[in-house]
């Protein structure tokens, strides 16, 4: 089975969201004072800490190329890019005498445009682009070297709480805090799909590594399995005894 391989004290708030990227050496911390934290896997010593947001942190994502760019979403209504420097070697290893502050980081950049909290952030497959879905009923896609806002797309009654894209990055999928989950095609901005079943709010969704199938949790706690060729339901996850908030494929 499964044990722990080690503990930390993240913050003197609660953790709201962590990340693995492709840097194995490191993980993300974030919390419910604002503030995120990039960890060594090595010691558990936190090596940065990334303060800036003006509320708790709701989703966190390493970029998918090489993991150097940590994008944070906040409450604030904002995202937050933080390029993470190369670890420094001076302090591998468990030396408890030194333990050695974290050292702070500024964001790279900053992306305001939402009028109301983030639900989710994600990548675009080809790490040039990131996806956010915000309760202001809308999701966005940006360029995170310009942070210039790419496209504003409507179309959700309702508080949109999830986002995730196709491998491929032709589609993207949302969900709203109605139940109501929608593909989108990037190319020409509209929904091609609206997948319903869910009784409650679509809280989180990932789309199959073959681009065949989207899984959606939602907060009837329920998983869903959906056919994006068919655009129908094939299977439900049930069991669950609360909210299935997070989910990915294998």
């Amino acid at each position: 089975g499964l044990g722990a391989a080690g503990s930390q004290i993240g913050d003197r708030r609660p953790i709201s969201c962590c990340a693995l990227g492709a840097r194995s050496e490191i993980v993300a911390t974030g919390s419910f004072s604002g503030v995120a934290k990039i960890w060594r896997r090595d010691n558990f010593e936190a090596a940065f800490e990334l303060a800036g947001h003006t509320d708790r942190l709701v989703r966190m994502a390493f970029s998918p190329t090489d993991g150097s760019v940590l994008a944070t979403g906040s409450a604030d209504s904002t995202v937050r890019l933080w390029r993470v420097p190369d670890l420094d070697p001076a302090h591998s290893g468990s030396d408890e005498a030194s333990e050695p502050s974290p050292r702070a980081l500024a964001a790279s950049q900053t992306l305001s445009g939402h009028a109301l909290r983030l639900g989710s952030l994600a990548w675009h497959p080809m790490g040039q682009h990131l996806g956010t879905a915000s309760h202001d009923h809308t999701w966005r896609l940006w360029d995170v070297d310009t942070a210039t806002e790419l496209l504003l797309q409507e179309g959700h009654e309702h508080k949109v709480h999830a986002l995730a894209f196709h491998p491929d990055g032709s589609l993207a999928v949302s969900g709203d805090l109605a139940g109501v989950v929608r593909v989108w095609d990037l190319r020409s901005g509209r929904a091609i799909a609206s997948l319903m079943g869910h009784a409650k709010g679509v809280v989180c969704a990932d789309v199959s590594v073959d681009g065949q199938h989207v899984a959606t949790g939602s907060l009837d706690h329920t998983a869903r399995i959906w056919d994006l060729r068919k655009r129908n339901c094939v299977h439900v996850v049930a069991g669950h005894l609360s909210l299935v908030s997070r989910l990915r494929f294998d």
